[in-house]
């Protein structure tokens, strides 16, 4: 799986202008396919 940021030096150069720092950024679209396929690795299919 490569990793790529989730946003662009722009971005977050506005949002650091915004909020005061120390802060976190979540990939939340990162984290759900993430899941999707920790899932999928450990689904057991009812016969």
């Amino acid at each position: 799986m490569e990793k790529k940021p989730f946003v662009g030096k722009e971005q977050l150069e506005k949002i650091v202008e915004k909020y005061p720092t120390p802060f976190h950024l979540y990939d939340e679209k990162g984290i759900r396919e993430n899941v999707k396929a920790l899932k999928e690795a450990f689904y057991l299919k009812k016969c």
